[in-house]
């Protein structure tokens, strides 16, 4: 019995993997994300998001966050833009809910990060703890617009069992014993796939400039039914 415990705690473990990599992810991108809601330092936009510039200064700085230490970019620059885009858009719906971000959340989450690299990498090119500080904001914000925007998500015991079937063939792990974190997991995956699109309406309703020719990602004007144009 203790070593078949220990097969499905690894088996969990293994599932649980999938998580705790999108969380460290977004802790880096959200590490980026709040140079969006600084003010152009240089005069050069590269994109205008419905009149709200993104300066070149906030793509580099954006951009660096996802640069190797051989100064290679591990995403593309149309990734790098999109989540600019993305982030003012997360911006003006926090404002528009009255979404207001508690110091203390802030605190806590540096806390909890201490030590790790990802953090020891952030302030190196952040310039000190008040810019980190900036960008834990804008990711905590942006999970509480996640939070408001993404309708509760009801994983049925059918989707679990479709899922079990398709992952776990040993009679080694049963399903009561794997069914709560596959059920995690799906609602995890349903979320991310909702946000996704509310994310792609969002920009529809938009007014995008891309002044920057060197990119590939296309102006748009809003939409019909997205309202005044």
């Amino acid at each position: 019995m203790l070593i078949r415990a220990r097969l499905v705690s690894r088996r969990v473990a293994v599932l649980a993997t999938a998580g705790s990599i999108l969380l460290l992810v977004g802790v880096i991108a959200a590490a980026a994300m709040a140079w969006s809601q600084e003010a152009a330092v240089d005069s050069t936009a590269v994109a205008h998001v419905d009149g709200s510039p993104i300066s070149r200064t906030a793509f580099d700085a954006y951009a660096g966050v996802f640069t190797d230490p051989n100064g290679e970019l591990q995403v593309s620059r149309d990734q790098v833009l999109l989540s600019l885009i993305n982030q003012k858009l997360v911006s003006r719906e926090a404002s528009r809910l009255g979404v207001r971000v508690d110091p203390a959340s802030v605190d806590d989450a540096i806390k909890e990060w201490q030590g790790l690299d990802v953090l020891r990498r952030s302030l190196e090119r952040s310039g000190g703890i008040d810019a980190l500080r900036a960008r834990f904001e804008a990711f905590i914000e942006l999970k509480q617009v996640k939070t408001l925007v993404v309708d509760k998500v009801d994983i049925s015991d059918d989707q679990v069992r479709t899922a079990y079937q398709s992952q776990f063939n040993l009679p080694a792990f049963p399903l009561e014993e794997v069914a709560d974190v596959l059920r995690e997991r799906l609602t995890e995956t349903e979320i991310e796939r909702r946000w996704t699109v509310w994310l792609a309406r969002q920009r529809e309703c938009s007014r995008i400039e891309i002044l920057d020719p060197s990119f590939d990602l296309p102006s748009s004007s809003p939409v019909p039914g997205c309202g005044p144009e």
